[in-house]
């Protein structure tokens, strides 16, 4: 029997993240979900959102934010989803969760 260490094949764990999130936005189809929302905490301060008073000015805050590459954020952007919310200071002082969206459902005709 042969045993993968996941933790030395970050390739292998980032497809296996991405199949899983397929697999959940087709089951949200499936049973008519049209958005999934996430969050997406900083911890660790990969993000312009950690580390500073988000109370301030929250939607200057949005607006101008980066992610880095190291970001679970990141890796949901590169499947489509968008930051829609920021709940500051929800893992403590200065570590806050990114709310992230995503659209699954077809479109429809009467959006403008």
């Amino acid at each position: 029997m042969n045993i993968i260490d996941l933790t030395n094949t970050p390739e292998l764990i980032h497809q296996v993240c991405e199949l899983l999130v397929d697999a959940f936005e087709q089951q949200v189809k499936l049973r008519g979900g049209i958005t999934i929302t996430l969050g997406a905490d900083d911890e660790s301060d990969s993000t312009t959102f950690s580390g500073v008073d988000l109370y301030a000015d929250l939607p200057g805050h949005m607006a101008n934010s980066k992610v880095s590459g190291a970001h679970p954020a990141e890796f949901y952007k590169k499947r489509g989803f968008v930051i829609t919310g920021v709940v500051p200071d929800a893992n403590g002082i200065g570590k806050p969760d990114i709310l992230m969206s995503k659209r699954v459902a077809l479109s429809t005709s009467t959006m403008v």
